[in-house]
C-alpha cells in the first residue's frame, strides 16, 4: 500500500481483520472504535494531513479525531490488547513511511546535485558566450577596417581611370 489516508485505513483494516465500510459506518462496537482510534493516531503521526481530512476518510468530523487522540492516550495506559493491535498496525505502516521519507531525501539530494551541476554548466556557458561576443566584436571591427580599406582602394582606382 502507501501512506495516503486511504492506504493507512486499508492497512489498519487488513491487520485488524475488518472491512473498511464497517470502520467508516456509524456502528460503535469496541473493535470498530479501536480501529478508528488506531487509524486516526497513525494518520496524525505518519502524514501531514489535517484533522478534517483524516476525519473525512472515516466519515467523521475533526472533533472525533481529537476525541480519538484522548481515547488513544487512555487506552495506552490500561489496555494491553489495544497496545498489541496498535503495535501490529504500526509495524506495517510506520516502516513504510520511513522508507518513503528516505526515498524523498534521496530524490531531494539528486535534485540538489543536479541543480548544482546545471548552475555550474550555466556559468561556464555564460563565460563562453561572453568570450564569443568579444571575438565576434573583434571580427566585426576587423571586417569594418577591411571594408574601409577596400572602399578606399576602389575609390583610388576610379580616380585613376578618370
Amino acid at each position: 500500500m502507501d501512506n495516503t489516508l486511504s492506504g493507512i485505513l486499508k492497512d489498519v483494516c487488513m491487520v485488524l481483520h475488518l472491512k473498511e465500510t464497517d470502520v467508516m459506518s456509524k456502528v460503535r462496537t469496541r473493535d470498530l472504535v479501536e480501529a478508528r482510534v488506531i487509524f486516526s493516531n497513525i494518520a496524525r503521526e505518519a502524514t501531514y494531513h489535517n484533522l478534517t481530512e483524516i476525519a473525512n476518510t472515516i466519515c467523521r468530523d475533526h472533533s472525533s479525531v481529537v476525541y480519538y487522540q484522548k481515547t488513544h492516550i487512555d487506552l495506552l495506559k490500561y489496555d494491553t490488547t489495544y497496545k498489541r493491535k496498535l503495535r501490529e498496525c504500526k509495524a506495517i505502516i510506520v516502516p513504510r513511511k520511513k522508507m518513503q521519507e528516505e526515498k524523498l531525501r534521496c530524490l531531494m539530494d539528486r535534485v540538489y546535485y543536479r541543480n548544482q551541476f546545471l548552475s555550474n554548466r550555466l556559468q561556464l556557458l555564460m563565460e563562453e558566450n561572453k568570450s564569443l561576443k568579444e571575438t565576434n566584436k573583434k571580427t566585426i571591427d576587423e571586417l569594418n577596417v577591411l571594408q574601409k580599406v577596400f572602399e578606399q582602394g576602389l575609390s583610388r582606382e576610379v580616380v585613376k581611370k578618370n
